[in-house]
């Protein structure tokens, strides 16, 4: 009887290293991203150029809890800016935007954005919420479930 403990306990840690370890990998990754952004960075005002739809499968806009076809897409902007020795590039923005988010600035219109001079390609919003909240998330749940996993692991 103690040996198969063990082992449902060995199996339990393995599962929840699995789950844990890539979140905390993504989460860290993308808050070493954007503490460069923010140390090396500057925030500019950067041109949209155009606007890349993204639209949500039919099951959700079929949802109960769905606010449907109208606010079913959303989209990634594209920026033109200029870096500090004068040199024009266009970025991403890192994350989708929602269709109440991206109305308000049409194509030309300039928005706030973080550019990291080494990855001036991608661009951060430059609100905190947008920089920390999802990141942090990430970690805090992959190191949740690692540090149970290993708990799990030790303990048995």
């Amino acid at each position: 009887m103690r040996d198969e403990q063990v082992q449902n306990a060995m199996f339990l840690a393995a599962f929840l290293l699995l789950i844990g370890l890539p979140p905390l990998i993504a989460g860290v990754v993308m808050l070493v991203r954007r503490f460069g952004a923010l140390w090396r960075g500057a925030l500019v005002e950067a041109e949209i150029v155009r606007w890349e739809m993204r639209r949500l499968p039919a099951a959700v806009k079929r949802a109960p809890t769905s606010l449907g076809e109208r606010r079913a897409s959303t989209a990634i902007p594209h920026f033109r800016h200029v870096d500090a020795e004068g040199r024009p590039h266009l970025a991403v923005l890192d994350r989708q935007l929602h269709r109440g988010e991206w109305q308000r600035y049409p194509v030309g219109a300039r928005m706030p954005v973080r550019i990291d001079p080494a990855r001036p390609h991608i661009a951060f919003a430059a609100d905190a919420a947008s920089m920390w909240v999802f990141p942090g998330l990430l970690v805090f749940a992959g190191l949740l479930a690692t540090l149970l996993g290993l708990g799990v692991f030790y303990g048995s």
